[in-house]
């Protein structure tokens, strides 16, 4: 009889073995070191419930618990809390967020489990059927992707790029300029970001095969936001140009040392962009991915989130406004019960 597979996401490694000692007994258990880890390995492992850690670096657990509440395949998957955070504010965000339990650090793995069993036993639906047994799992994450040494084909398949920088100018020049397109051989399917931590998520979801990263942003280190990538088993051959308005050498001589690539200085022209791109291009190991969403797909996707984006600003200075016109009121009500 097939097994309900949990996955276990948490940064601290010596938790991982415990809880996969724990649980394996009674299910199948994958595990994930950060939230991009696990959203890199979702699709394959096909989790049916997951424990997410929120204190993680970079894409917290609220983060990566916002993203696959995106999924629509995970949409209604069981999410565990793991933390050491007992704020209220913490324990409202995360049930707000869609988790179905909130476990405060130190915990009791076995109450765990107990936990997990009555969920189950509550919502007594069989195991989804797995396209990969455990053991697949374990070959394919061990079996390195053979490397690439035949020099691309572009014809007919457009470079896709994500552009993650927290200036809106440099969006939109970059995006017009691989828009507008240069020569015949190579055309860009061109998604931009403003939001670092967004971007995480998007890196896994879209599948762009060059990364145009800005080094220095709000909550965001670039170069951390690399190392994160090439943890990773089928990320950390992508493909990465550093965009950078202020550079020290140190930070030079480490963007070498991380993508093979020298930094693009901010401002930089669209024969400097050119040459940075098809030089990563015409590099006898790079590759053009197979994708799982049309470009057009995408831009429908990212149109609908800027839709609900603009509606939740809309409500925000409405809610401001509303509140601004009591004020005279409240401050009236205010004084007279100080009066009292």
């Amino acid at each position: 009889m097939s097994k309900w597979r949990l996955m276990i996401v948490d940064d601290e490694t010596d938790l991982l073995q415990l809880l996969k000692q724990v649980l394996s007994g009674k299910y199948e258990v994958v595990t994930a070191l950060n939230g991009i880890d696990a959203l890199e390995k979702l699709n394959r492992y096909e989790p049916d419930l997951i424990i997410l850690d929120i204190m993680m670096p970079l894409m917290n657990g609220f983060d990566t618990c916002a993203a696959l509440r995106k999924n629509p395949a995970y949409r209604e998957t069981p999410i565990y809390f793991l933390t050491s955070s007992s704020s209220k504010e913490d324990i409202k965000r995360g049930y707000e967020l869609g988790c179905n339990l909130y476990l405060q650090k130190p915990f009791d793995p076995y109450r765990l489990l107990k936990n997990i069993d009555f969920y189950f036993q509550q919502n007594p639906t069989p195991p989804k059927k797995k396209k990969y047994t455990l053991k697949d799992l374990e070959e394919i994450d061990k079996k390195a992707p053979p490397p690439k040494t035949e020099p691309c084909d572009f014809q007919g398949k457009p470079v896709r790029v994500m552009i993650i920088d927290d200036n809106e100018e440099t969006l939109e020049f970059v995006s017009y300029l691989l828009k507008k397109g240069w020569d015949k051989e190579i055309s860009f399917e061109v998604i931009v970001t403003s939001q670092p931590i967004d971007a995480l998520s998007k890196i896994v979801h879209y599948q762009p095969d060059i990364l145009l990263l800005d080094i220095r942003m709000p909550k965001l280190d670039g170069f951390q936001l690399c190392k994160i990538i090439k943890i990773n088993q089928n990320l950390k051959d992508m493909a990465i140009q550093y965009i950078s308005a202020v550079a020290t050498p140190k930070d030079a001589e480490y963007a070498r040392h991380l993508t093979g690539n020298e930094i693009l200085r901010k401002p930089f022209s669209a024969e400097l962009l050119r040459e940075a791109l098809e030089k990563i291009c015409k590099k006898s190991g790079f590759q053009i991915t197979e994708k799982r969403m049309t470009y057009e797909q995408i831009s429908r996707e990212m149109q609908i989130e800027k839709q609900e984006r603009d509606e939740q600003y809309r409500k925000q200075q409405e809610k401001k406004a509303r509140k601004q016109q009591l004020k005279p009121l409240t401050d009236f009500y205010n004084e007279y019960k100080k009066k009292e």
